[in-house]
């Protein structure tokens, strides 16, 4: 099982993805070095998988960046992954504004907002400063709450 993760993950973004838009809802997970892997009914715990993971791949292990191709192939394979997720993220947080209109909330939720960011701008290990990781995430955050706005009017 913990091969099939690898291979997947070695790929870009996981083969069972292509063609199958029930594929977004599985659950995902993400290190903060960046892999990311994807949990199916039937695997191991999420943080086993990750384990079990991390486990297997060796530094460099996952491809050797040693020409400007092999950046740009692997830079192409994480922005598929991502967007994926960003994918997922949006599902959710299009149902998030849902609720929020039956609940008669207000689409920004500045104590929630708030939180996300403490969460994840300590997140980014040495690649991503606490500044990028919130730039990143106000962005997400101002498209998600357009997103609530523009559907509900």
């Amino acid at each position: 099982m913990a091969e099939a993760l690898a291979d997947d993950v070695r790929s870009g973004v996981p083969a069972f993805f292509a063609g199958r838009p029930d594929a977004l809802a599985l659950p995902l997970a993400a290190t903060a070095d960046g892999v990311i892997v994807a949990v199916r009914p039937g695997d191991v715990g999420r943080h086993d998988a990750l384990a079990a993971l991390h486990a297997r791949l060796a530094p460099g292990e996952a491809g050797a960046l040693d020409s400007l191709a092999a950046c740009r192939d692997e830079i192409d394979r994480l922005d598929d992954a991502l967007l994926a997720l960003i994918a997922r993220r949006m599902q959710a947080t299009d149902r998030a504004g849902d609720l929020k209109r039956m609940g008669r909330l207000a689409v920004r939720q500045g104590a929630r907002e708030a939180a996300i960011l403490a969460r994840l701008t300590g997140r980014g290990g040495p690649h991503v400063g606490p500044g990028e990781v919130a730039a990143i995430w106000q962005a997400i955050l101002r498209i998600s709450r357009a997103r609530q706005r523009a559907r509900h009017g």
